[in-house]
């Protein structure tokens, strides 16, 4: 670059390159006459580079170009706090979506998470994690983890996170690094030379407050749950209500008491009475303090060039109040009686409060589906060896126990020992399978009856229990087409609505000013603000969540209804094609079951005495753990013969060997 002469020149070729969509970074040299640029291919090209810094005087050639094919993918899992309707989405994707290096992305609604695959050689995680914060929402990361980089199958990973800052080193024979990030800390150690739980006895013994647990699905749990928010719009529910009721009770219902109307009609100041001054002192808490978080999001998103149902809330309740303020202090300086529309406001801000509230309660009982198969994995597990340890604490190789009536705590392998272990969770398939040494096992499934010892070979991601919760993830976070379009509906329709409202109020301002009030709307308002009441009446009264919340709440149920019953549905276009399916094909054998036994019939051969056969059955059976037996006890206890005073003596179950 030629005709540089100080540092200013050199800012100002950096500031105009950086303005460029596409640009990464630049570092222009004034000694060297020399600018190196980073810049995305997709987006920007040489030349319009150097068209940029041509128009601004300079003389420019070019020296060398490369191009980076090398990407360093990372996969970020975010935790979104905030978002009420498909337009909060449609936002926060397009304001990522801005960002240079962001390659993929789905956000759900319902499950309030993010999946977003970057560069991070072009974007970094506090970038994104800022940009979506900047809109008013409560972002958290559950997990960030590189995809294309290759692992060392001889280490693994695990995360501790201390409740106060640790300094000391970790100088542990088998520790392979540590990466520290304030109290978290990710510790990449040899499972061949140190176990994690030895990691974790280490500083069990240094005294420190620490927390090893897997953070990223408790904090999945407790957001499919809804807890927070649950509690939140509850708080804020009753807290409007404190004020709105007496409101209503004061200027709506007991209006037209003597007593009530005495109060009312006592002037304050000017033509201010007592009524509509204690209105405004109901109303102020609820439009403040109640209001505050629509009013926050709203101003956020629209820094963005967004509008949300936040914003149609906000805007109808700030111009009524706003007008409301303006009447009374009007009133207080002139003849005019005030005209008030508080009720506009506490009234929306209290509705749309419970609203919120018994939305997150029902979106909380939807995801009861996912937060079940979540709940699958056992707390405890018991080694080789005798010790009952955490779970989360097992390592490949290590040896577990399992007793009647138990949970395998992960895959693995059986080495010793027999078991009947049902797998309907995983297969569908009704009866238990045999389970003897050399064969598989799956974590989060029952071991009905005997015992058996498993090696462990899979553990975390790489379990088919955590791959079957994966893929129901997939499948809640993915749109139909159908939503796509509603989505996409959504997005305009609240500017439309804002629009509309406008045009009503103008409407009807030109409309009364020319024809005057028609007596059937004349209640002592000027033509202004009866014009105003129509045009706020549209706005508040507009409401997109339904049209936004429908398909998502309707895959979140089928998707999670599904994997409880052994159904995994792939994606929403899937189960929204399967809608439209007219014939079903399936093989001769029973496919399709209600996933319990049942007796349809008994046959009884040369036998004498039946009612002996049949009792001595029913008490053989009565105690055997086999779902074969539960369902000959259930059939002969509700069958009609007469019982003979018999017990049994002793009792040994042999799995696999009938009785």
């Amino acid at each position: 670059v030629k005709g540089m002469s100080c540092v200013s020149c050199v800012n100002g070729i950096e500031r105009t390159l950086k303005d460029l969509n596409g640009i990464v970074s630049a570092q222009v040299s004034l000694l060297s006459e020399s600018a190196q640029i980073t810049f995305d291919i997709e987006k920007c090209n040489t030349k319009d580079i150097m068209n940029a810094i041509d128009d601004m005087g300079y003389e420019v050639s070019l020296i060398d170009t490369r191009i980076n094919f090398q990407e360093d993918l990372n996969k970020i899992t975010l935790c979104i706090k905030g978002m009420t309707c498909a337009s909060c989405v449609s936002s926060i994707e397009k304001n990522i979506s801005k960002l240079i290096g962001i390659k993929e992305f789905d956000i759900s609604l319902m499950t309030e998470s993010a999946n977003i695959l970057y560069d991070s050689l072009l974007v970094n995680e506090k970038t994104i994690v800022d940009s979506i914060d900047s809109m008013g929402y409560d972002v958290s990361i559950l997990e960030n983890k590189k995809i294309n980089k290759v692992e060392n199958n001889f280490t693994r990973k695990r995360e501790i996170t201390f409740s106060d800052i640790y300094d000391k080193p970790l100088s542990l024979k088998g520790v392979v690094s540590v990466v520290e990030n304030g109290n978290l800390w990710e510790i990449e150690y040899d499972p061949n030379l140190i176990k994690f739980r030895e990691i974790v006895e280490y500083f069990d013994k240094e005294g420190v407050d620490f927390d090893y647990s897997d953070l990223r699905s408790k904090q999945k749990l407790k957001s499919l749950s809804r807890e927070e928010d649950v509690k939140y719009w509850k708080w804020m529910t009753l807290f409007c209500l404190t004020f709105s009721l007496p409101y209503f009770l004061f200027s709506m219902i007991f209006m037209n008491v003597d007593f009530v109307m005495n109060i009312r009609n006592t002037i304050v100041v000017g033509q201010l009475d007592l009524g509509n001054l204690i209105d405004l002192l109901l109303c102020i808490p609820v439009q403040f303090y109640g209001g505050f978080s629509f009013y926050k999001k709203a101003i956020s998103s629209a820094k963005h060039g967004q509008l949300t149902m936040d914003s149609l809330v906000s805007i109808g309740t700030f111009v009524a109040f706003a007008y409301s303020i303006y009447s009374i202090i009007l009133s207080m300086f002139s003849t005019i009686y005030p005209v008030t529309f508080f009720d506009t406001s506490i009234s929306l801000i209290t509705f749309i409060s419970l609203g919120r509230y018994l939305e997150n309660v029902a979106k909380g009982k939807t995801s009861t589906a996912l937060s079940k198969l979540m709940n699958l994995k056992p707390q405890t597990a018991k080694l080789y060896n005798g010790m009952i340890i955490d779970s989360e604490l097992l390592e490949i190789n290590d040896k577990v126990f399992v007793f009647p009536g138990e949970k395998i705590a992960a895959d693995g392998i059986v080495v010793e020992g027999t078991g009947i272990v049902d797998e309907s969770m995983i297969t569908g398939e009704s009866m238990p399978s045999v389970k003897t040494s050399g064969m598989e096992v799956i974590g989060g499934t029952i071991n009905s009856s005997g015992n058996f010892v498993f090696q462990v070979t899979k553990l975390g991601d790489e379990t088919t229990l955590s791959k079957i919760i994966n893929a129901v993830e997939g499948a809640q976070r993915s749109k139909a087409s159908i939503q796509q379009l509603a989505d996409r509906l959504t997005f305009y329709f609240v500017p439309f609505i804002i629009l509309l409202g406008f045009l009503t109020f103008l409407f009807w301002l030109t409309f009364l000013s020319i024809v005057g009030i028609p007596h059937i709307l004349q209640s002592g308002e000027s033509v202004f603000s009866l014009s105003l009441r129509f045009g706020i009446s549209v706005i508040v009264v507009a409401c997109p969540c339904a049209l936004g919340l429908a398909t998502p709440t309707a895959l979140l149920v089928g998707t999670g209804v599904g994997a409880q019953h052994g159904i995994l549905i792939k994606d929403g276009s899937s189960l929204e094609k399967a809608s439209q399916l007219s014939t079903l094909l399936l093989d001769k054998t029973n496919t399709l079951t209600i996933g319990t036994m049942k007796v349809e019939n008994i046959s009884i051969f040369d036998v004498h005495d039946q009612d002996l056969l049949l009792e001595a059955l029913l008490l053989a059976e009565t105690r055997s753990e086999h779902p074969l037996a539960k369902s000959i006890v259930e059939y002969l206890n509700n069958l009609n013969f007469n019982k003979i005073d018999l017990h049994v003596s002793q009792f040994e179950s042999y799995p696999g060997f009938g009785i």
